[in-house]
């Protein structure tokens, strides 16, 4: 199956899972720790191909066991409290489902196709991108806006670790 591919894990499933991250740490307030965010979306993308190459897996699995590990890594990279890393972790989700159920939704409506046909084509990297970006978006807003709250002295401080 295409999710499979090396082109798969490289081209949609790092960026969306570093995209995930960098959203993580925009939420927890520790965008100082950006660069192990990067890190760990690389390493959650790697588990999660591999958690899709094994056979019969119900769907949804990759999805909770996507979460629990995200948890679990983001609470010992980011050393924050587990309720604003369980936050981050169920709006990354959320965000990732909606806006690739509503990509893929556009996309089949246009081209006729089924989401089968999509999934098992070089197409279904393409209809990962909205979503990535999608978070990579929220992320800059909620970045942005905690920016406003914060002093100017600060404001200076945060922007030239970035």
């Amino acid at each position: 199956m295409w999710d499979n591919s090396v082109l798969s894990l490289l081209f949609m499933a790092i960026p969306e899972k570093i995209a995930f991250s960098l959203l993580a740490v925009v939420i927890c307030k520790d965008i100082k720790n950006w660069k192990r965010a990067i890190v760990v979306g690389i390493v959650l993308a790697l588990i999660m191909h591999f958690i899709r190459m094994v056979p019969d897996i119900p769907f949804g699995t990759h999805t909770v066991t996507l979460m629990i590990l995200a948890v679990i890594l983001y609470r010992l990279v980011l050393d924050t409290r587990v309720v604003l890393v369980v936050r981050a972790i169920c709006t990354g989700v959320i965000l990732i489902i909606l806006g690739e159920t509503m990509t893929l939704l556009l996309v089949s409506n246009f081209t006729g196709l089924t989401l089968e046909e999509i999934a098992d084509t070089f197409l279904r990297i393409l209809v990962g991108w909205p979503h990535t970006i999608l978070l990579l978006v929220v992320a800059y807003l909620i970045f942005k806006n905690q920016q406003k709250k914060l002093s100017p002295n600060t404001r200076q401080h945060t922007i030239k670790v970035l």
